[in-house]
């Protein structure tokens, strides 16, 4: 048996909604049958080649124009920057609630995995905070990288684990606020690592197993 995959001929479907027109002799008014609230809301893009392009756009990075030139060149569609800004946007609104519910959820959880990296766009630099659940894995965008992004995400009283690198922020936060940090082991051996390359003998000692162990 020989399974290949091969792509369709035309993969996307051109489907003209109209709303028929009705006289009305006593009123003297025309008037248009409802569209389908589902096609309304949906617009000139359909629910599946929307996700499409989210899933270009966020997933694998694609710009406006890299959108553009693929749904005019493979698609064989033309839409211009600003129609797949609105399909993009329109994608971001409906995600809002369920990262919202997400993002409520985080204070609750047992363990957390939390990093940082920075994320320059037009000009200014921002950083993409990752916090890793168990379950699911919340990302957030914000210009700073302090202590004060855990407090917003996590609040004062967080109750599990977070799992991180040495990183001052988490430091802060686990001093202030009581919360219990596991540090990074990957971290620890390359520290440890680097101690042997110092000169001064007395630093050097700290790489010795029995300081490693305790």
């Amino acid at each position: 048996m020989v399974q290949q995959i091969e792509w369709v001929e035309r993969p996307v479907r051109l489907t003209e909604h109209r709303a028929g027109a009705h006289w009305c002799p006593r009123c003297h008014t025309v008037h248009w049958s409802p569209l389908p609230a589902e096609v309304v809301q949906g617009g000139l893009v359909g629910p599946r080649l929307t996700a499409h392009l989210a899933y270009l756009k966020g997933v694998c990075h694609a710009s406006y124009r890299t959108l553009q030139k693929y749904t005019a060149e493979v698609l064989g569609v033309s839409l211009s920057s600003g129609q797949l800004a609105k399909v993009i946007g329109k994608v971001s609104a409906a995600l809002a609630p369920p990262y919202e519910e997400l993002r409520a959820a985080l204070p609750a959880q047992s363990c957390l995995n939390v990093d940082e990296t920075g994320h320059p766009e037009q000009g200014e630099h921002y950083w993409t905070w990752c916090f890793r659940a168990p379950y699911y894995t919340l990302f957030k965008i914000d210009p700073s990288r302090g202590s004060p992004v855990l407090r917003q995400m996590l609040g004062a009283e967080f109750a599990g684990v977070i799992g991180a690198d040495y990183f001052s922020a988490y430091r802060k936060y686990m001093g202030e606020c009581h919360v219990l940090v596991q540090f990074c082991l990957a971290h620890l051996i390359r520290e440890v690592k680097y101690l042997t390359t110092l000169p001064d003998p007395a630093t050097q000692k700290y790489d010795s197993p029995v300081t490693s162990v305790c």
